[in-house]
């Protein structure tokens, strides 16, 4: 996988360091920056032939399957909306026009 560290300016670590979650993957299809990969499927096979997004071009048909099984298997829980690091904040009411 790509992470995305060159494209933010304040990513001191870049890329290498900046690689995105798996965790949920299956919930947000379509899939690549440009959204052709309709499944993940297609993300592992027919958008990945120099092995990009991982290597998988030496995977036999049912390996692709269990991968793509075990990417749809990792669990998604949503962020909390509180934490303990969350800083209360007001927000002023908005002023007669």
């Amino acid at each position: 996988m790509f992470g995305t560290g060159n494209d933010d300016k304040s990513e001191r670590m870049g890329p290498k360091y900046d690689t995105p979650s798996l965790i949920g993957v299956y919930r947000t299809p379509p899939y690549l920056h440009h959204g052709k990969a309709k499944t993940l499927h297609e993300v592992l096979t027919t958008y990945n032939k120099q092995d990009k997004h991982g290597r998988t071009s030496h995977l036999q048909p049912a390996q692709l399957d269990d991968l793509v099984e075990f990417l749809r298997s990792l669990p998604y829980e949503p962020p909390p909306t509180v934490t303990e690091n969350t800083v209360p904040y007001r927000v002023p009411p908005e002023k007669n026009k």
